[in-house]
């Protein structure tokens, strides 16, 4: 997965987009990859609850997903949610209390629900 995601970043680098936020070609994991996708989601044009659904698919993986790439879901789920989201702080996320939490709020709020129920 570390593998897709450098050589993704490097080859979108190349192409020297306007406002692409990794300038390297050696990219950084996580940092480069959250920088990323967080781009993406701003600069597509999807909706917001596509973007959503991307996030909470992001956080249903089998993988332990870093610190880094939590807490970037959660401040993104925020951004992208409004203030009902449950995140408190985004400037200082403590992401060992703060995952859990909104994770349990986003299933009571339906997040999680897979298609058709």
């Amino acid at each position: 997965n570390e593998e897709l995601q450098a050589s993704f970043i490097a080859s979108v680098s190349r192409l020297h987009i306007p406002g692409y936020p990794v300038k390297t070609r050696r990219p950084r994991l996580p940092q480069d990859w959250v920088a990323t996708w967080r781009w993406a989601l701003r600069t597509s044009g999807i909706d917001s609850k596509a973007a959503i659904a991307y996030c909470t698919r992001m956080m249903r993986t089998r993988d332990e997903l870093p610190a880094p790439v939590k807490t970037a879901l959660l401040i993104e789920l925020k951004r992208l949610i409004g203030p009902r989201f449950p995140l408190r702080d985004s400037k200082n996320v403590k992401v060992e209390t703060a995952w859990p939490e909104c994770g349990r709020w986003l299933v009571e709020q339906g997040y999680f629900r897979r298609k058709g129920g």
